[in-house]
């Protein structure tokens, strides 16, 4: 998707404001989906969240794919399709928030028109292998995350309160215990 300048410059909301509205937006959400496209890494992920704690990610590097299922505080892990692990749960607080689909808002940036709408816009900084500087979009009225994208990256929001997302824990989780623990 192409994103052109608008005539209008962004409105004069700070940062920190747009931050506490996309904030709020996302944690309103019942649900929503992100798929993300990388291809110069041959990388793409999938990511379905449902409120309040449920998540599912799929991502796909080269020819291993991973899915991750986190319900509450429980996570489970499974590779190429192999029975899920039980995992830890990530402890940091803003994985679990990225998760979520909390993005930290940095500079604001003009509006953009895609389509005949306009959505607002700004830079964000993604940990992908090494940093990656995003513009993302937002719609004006809900503050929901539409796209976040570079030359090399693409991240897509979509199916926001879908009732088809859903997150289930796993049916074939392996229930051996790890290696080296009784």
């Amino acid at each position: 998707m192409l994103l052109a300048a608008a005539a209008s410059p962004a409105p004069a909301d700070e940062s920190a404001n747009v931050q506490s509205r996309i904030d709020a937006a996302m944690k309103s959400a019942k649900s929503f989906a992100v798929t993300t496209q990388y291809p110069a890494e041959a990388y793409s992920a999938t990511l379905v969240h449902v409120a309040p704690d449920r998540s599912r990610v799929v991502v796909a590097i080269a020819a291993t794919t991973t899915d991750v299922v986190t319900v509450g505080s429980a996570s489970s892990s499974s590779k190429n399709g192999a029975a899920f692990q039980k995992v830890e749960s990530p402890a940091d607080a803003s994985v679990r928030a990225r998760l979520g689909g909390s993005l930290k808002v940095g500079a604001l940036d003009p509006d953009v028109t895609v389509a005949g709408v306009t959505y607002g816009a700004f830079e964000t900084t993604l940990p992908l292998g090494r940093a990656a500087t995003l513009k993302c979009t937002y719609d004006k009225r809900s503050f929901r995350l539409v796209l976040c994208s570079n030359a090399d990256v693409t991240q897509t929001y979509s199916a926001y309160d879908d009732p088809s997302n859903v997150v289930e824990p796993p049916t074939n989780l392996d229930q051996a215990s790890p290696a080296g623990t009784h």
